[in-house]
C-alpha cells in the first residue's frame, strides 16, 4: 500500500495557494472541530442561549463538541431553550461527527468519491472502500430511528413529571445526548433518582452509540444476509461485554455497601445500578449513584474502564475496544514466545505492537501528567485528579469534582485533553508525525 498523498489545501478551500501548501484530513479534522468550538462558544456567550461567561461559555462549547459532558455550571437551568438546543446541536454535531455530515454535503453537491473518503478515514479512523455516501446516509437514519425511538419511550416517564412540553424536550435531549454518548443531561444531578425506564432507555442508546457506525453497519448487514459480522465487529462486541460483565462485577462488589452511591439504594435496585455504572465510563458519562462518592478501588476499575473507551467509529473517546484488545492479544502472544503476535484471529507483527504500545504509553502518560497538573492546581487528592483527566481525555464527563475545585488554568488543561481525546488517538499521532507515521504505517 503506498503512502497517502498529502491533500493539497487548494482543493479544500477551492482556489490555488501555492505548490508547497498541503494539509493533512486530520488537520482539517482538528480544524473544523475547533472552528464549531468557537462558534459554540460565542452563541452560549449571547443572551439568547443564556449569557454564560466567556470561559463558562467556551468549556461548554469544547465540552459539548467533544461529546464529553463535563461542565462548570448547571447547565439544565443555566441555558435557555434556546441554548440547550445549540448544545444539543453542538453534541450531534461532535457525536454524529462532522466529516459524516460532509460527506453527505460534498454527494448532495457533486462533490467527488475521493474527497468524501478522504474526509470520512480522517474522522472514522477506518477505511470505507466504497459506498461512502450510503454507510454516511445509514449512519443518520440509523441515528434518528434510535433517538427518536428512546426518545418516544423515555417520554412514557417524563411527560406526566414534567408536562407535555417539558416531558418530550427532556425526552429529546437525552435521547440524543445519550445516543452521542454526551453525558449531558437535562436533569439536576445528572441521572440520580430518575425511573429505571428511564435508565435503561438512556444506557441502551449510548451502548448502540458507543459500539461504532462501522459495527452497527456490519450488524445491519449481518441481519439482512444472514452473513457473519467482520473480526472488527466481533472484537468491539466481544470487548464491550467482556468489559461490561466485569465492570459490573468490580463496581457491584466495590459499592454494594458505599452509603454514598450503592448503599444509598434498595438492595433491589443496586445490581441494576451496578450495571449502569459498569456501561457508563465507556464513554457516556451519565450518573446515576454519585460517582464522586466512589471508594478508591471503584474509582481506579473506572479510569480503566474510561481510558479504554468504546468502538475505534463511535461517538465514544478514550484508547478504544480495538487496541485494548491488540494490547491483549500481543501480551498473550509474547507470553507464549511467539514471533508474529497471533491471539484470536488478531495478528501483529513486532513493530505494529510497537505502535501500539506506543500509542497506549503515550496516552498514559498524558493523562497521568495533566492529573499533576491538576493536582498541584487544586490540592485534591492525586486518584481524584486522575479521574477527572481520564474522564476529559476519554471524553466521559463522569466528575470527582475536581472540574468545579479547578480555576481558569487546572479548567484549560480539561478543554485540551478534551479536545485531543475527541480528534482520536491514532488521529492525533497522525497529525503529529505526519509522513512519517504514514510510511510505517503502510509498512
Amino acid at each position: 500500500m503506498p503512502d497517502p498523498e498529502p491533500i493539497p489545501l487548494a482543493r479544500w478551500l477551492g482556489r490555488p495557494v501555492g505548490p508547497e501548501t498541503t494539509l493533512w484530513p486530520p488537520l482539517a479534522l482538528a480544524v473544523l472541530y475547533a472552528l464549531a468550538m468557537a462558534l459554540g462558544a460565542w452563541g452560549f456567550r449571547s443572551g439568547w442561549a443564556g449569557g454564560l461567561s466567556w470561559a463558562d461559555a467556551a468549556f461548554t462549547a469544547v465540552s459539548a463538541v467533544t461529546v464529553t459532558g463535563l461542565s462548570t455550571v448547571p447547565l439544565h437551568s443555566a441555558l435557555t431553550p434556546a441554548g440547550q438546543a445549540l448544545q444539543l446541536g453542538l453534541i450531534q454535531l461532535g457525536g454524529l461527527g462532522l466529516m459524516t455530515v460532509i460527506v453527505l454535503a460534498l454527494r448532495m453537491v457533486g462533490g467527488g468519491p475521493d474527497r468524501a473518503g478522504e474526509l470520512l478515514r480522517a474522522d472514522l479512523e477506518f477505511s470505507l472502500r466504497d459506498h461512502l455516501a450510503r454507510a454516511a446516509l445509514r449512519v443518520m437514519i440509523f441515528a434518528a430511528l434510535a433517538q427518536g425511538a428512546g426518545a418516544a419511550i423515555a417520554a412514557v416517564e417524563l411527560v406526566p413529571a414534567h408536562g407535555l412540553a417539558g416531558g418530550v424536550g427532556r425526552a429529546l435531549f437525552l435521547a440524543g445526548s445519550a445516543f452521542c454518548n454526551a453525558g449531558f443531561t437535562p436533569f439536576a444531578g445528572s441521572m440520580r433518582d430518575q425511573p429505571a425506564l428511564v435508565l435503561a432507555v438512556t444506557a441502551a442508546l449510548f451502548v448502540l452509540g458507543g459500539l461504532g457506525f462501522l459495527v452497527l453497519d456490519d450488524l445491519w448487514k449481518w441481519l439482512r444476509r444472514r452473513r457473519a459480522p467482520k473480526l472488527h465487529s466481533r472484537v468491539v462486541l466481544a470487548g464491550t461485554l467482556v468489559l461490561a460483565l466485569l465492570g459490573w462485577a468490580a463496581i457491584a462488589a466495590l459499592e454494594w455497601g458505599n452509603p454514598a452511591t450503592l448503599g444509598a439504594h434498595p438492595p433491589a435496585a443496586r445490581p441494576g445500578l451496578a450495571l449502569f455504572q459498569a456501561l457508563t465510563p465507556r464513554t457516556a458519562g451519565f450518573d446515576a449513584v454519585g460517582a464522586s462518592g466512589y471508594g478508591p478501588g471503584a474509582e481506579g476499575v473506572t479510569i480503566l474502564l474510561m481510558l479504554v473507551g468504546a468502538g475505534v467509529d463511535s461517538t465514544g473517546g478514550g484508547l478504544k475496544i480495538a487496541t485494548a484488545a491488540l494490547l491483549v492479544a500481543a501480551g498473550w502472544a509474547a507470553l507464549r514466545r511467539q514471533g508474529d503476535h497471533a491471539a484470536a484471529a488478531i495478528r501483529l507483527t513486532p513493530r505494529g505492537t510497537r505502535r501500539v504500545a506506543i500509542l497506549a504509553l503515550a496516552t498514559t502518560g498524558l493523562v497521568a501528567g495533566a492529573a499533576l497538573v491538576l493536582q498541584r492546581e487544586t490540592g485534591l487528592p492525586y486518584l481524584d485528579t486522575l479521574f477527572e483527566a481520564a474522564s476529559a481525555f476519554g471524553t466521559v464527563g463522569l466528575s470527582a469534582g475536581v472540574t468545579d475545585a479547578a480555576a481558569g488554568p487546572g479548567r484549560s488543561v480539561l478543554m485540551v485533553l478534551m479536545f485531543l481525546g475527541r480528534i482520536g488517538p491514532l488521529t492525533l499521532a497522525w497529525l503529529l508525525l505526519g509522513r512519517l507515521l504514514a510510511r510505517d504505517a503502510s509498512g
